[in-house]
């Protein structure tokens, strides 16, 4: 008895503050609860609501869901990478090796611009 008194003034919280953002959300068919999930891993012929014994259903996704890509506009050094990588990949050189010479040749082209 004295256990349980003690266990009921226990405050248990998450070591973090930030919202998780899951790929996959079920619903409850009977009460609406949600649950988050990064994969489609959860059987929904066995798991049931733990609120209301309840089947889970896949929700679709949306567009304005957590999860949409909301990609930022490449920088100046992202382009000139990408519209220059394969003429500095030449046989015999490395990643690093032509990623040094890239950024050598955007100082330069920055340079000469100024």
């Amino acid at each position: 008895m004295i256990l349980i008194l003690s266990l009921q003034s226990y405050f248990l919280s998450r070591c973090h503050a930030y919202a998780i953002r899951t790929k996959f959300i079920y619903v409850c068919t009977t009460c609406g609860h949600r649950l988050g999930r990064h994969s489609k891993s959860l059987n929904t012929a066995k798991k049931a609501c733990p609120f209301c014994q309840g089947k889970f259903e896949l929700e679709p996704a949306t567009s304005d869901s957590n999860t949409s890509d909301k990609s930022t506009p490449m920088n100046k050094f992202a382009q000139f990478v990408k519209e220059n990588y394969r003429s500095c990949r030449t046989p015999g050189t490395n990643h690093g090796d032509a990623m040094k010479l890239l950024s050598q040749k955007f100082a330069e082209a920055k340079l000469s611009t100024i």
